[in-house]
């Protein structure tokens, strides 16, 4: 799901007007808002289509790995 999210935030970012600074933060803003978006729908088909999932288990990963992917950033090639 975060894989999947994080494409779709990636390809609206691309799109996005750069010819501003606020052109930019408006495309970002609006990435991270698709990206948000699609991993919660695509977490509400999992819980939807799955009804033996253990939600806690589930829910809990998926918290993990969207601040594992959002972090990710932040990481620094040496």
């Amino acid at each position: 799901m975060s894989i999947v999210a994080g494409l779709a935030a990636a390809w609206l970012a691309s799109r996005a007007s750069t010819r501003s600074p606020a052109g930019a933060l408006v495309g970002a803003l609006r990435a991270e808002a698709v990206k948000i978006g699609v991993a919660l729908l695509l977490a509400w088909v999992v819980l939807a289509n799955y009804p033996q999932v253990v939600v806690a288990a589930f829910l809990g990963t998926f918290v993990v790995t969207m601040l594992v992917f959002a972090m990710a950033f932040f990481v620094r090639d040496y």
